[in-house]
């Protein structure tokens, strides 16, 4: 389990969401692009050109094994979030963030210390329930009532969580998509 990594996740989801209320949800939607462009560049450099890249005693510590030989999960975090942004608008967007940001680090936690039931890829049944559980109160809290569509979108999220290996790619695009068109 990488604690660095999980605390990188929480940070970053939390700055992001912090910034929704702070900034223009215009000047939000430019961040996200242009973190979007940064951070392809940096992962083009860091798969071709590892050896001239400074400050790897920063980043390192949040790259998986597999992922010193393919994009990181960050990458596909930035994009699943920048297309979140231009598919819905501001409340939906914090909503589905809160979830990436939390019930997916939450998921990982409880699946790696509690998990028994292996059922794709190492993810496990009982990370699956907390990923579903924490979405749960999440919407909650965040809208006061969950409704039938709302339930819809935990229950599909949770599904993605645990049945695909991009996870940070596929919740917020496929949330998106759900309150955009469904919602």
């Amino acid at each position: 389990m990488n604690f660095y990594r999980k605390a990188f996740h929480l940070g970053f989801g939390f700055l992001l969401f912090g910034l929704s209320y702070v900034v223009s949800y215009h000047l939000l939607g430019l961040l996200l692009v242009s973190l979007v462009i940064l951070n392809s560049v940096f992962e083009v450099l860091r798969l071709f050109f590892y050896d001239y890249l400074p400050l790897k005693g920063f980043w390192t510590p949040l790259l998986k094994k597999e992922e010193f030989y393919r994009i990181s999960d960050g990458w596909f975090y930035l994009v699943g979030t920048t297309c979140l942004y231009y598919l819905v608008g501001k409340e939906d967007f914090r909503l589905v963030l809160l979830i990436l940001t939390l019930a997916d680090p939450i998921a990982s936690l409880v699946g790696f210390y509690l998990g028994k039931k292996k059922i794709f890829q190492g993810k496990t049944l009982e990370g699956g329930i907390a990923f579903f559980l924490m979405s749960l109160l999440i919407v909650f809290v965040f809208k006061g009532v969950v409704t039938f569509q709302y339930f819809g979108l935990i229950s599909l999220l949770a599904f993605i969580e645990l049945l695909t290996k991009r996870d940070n790619l596929w919740i917020p695009l496929v949330g998106g998509l759900y309150l955009k068109y469904l919602v």
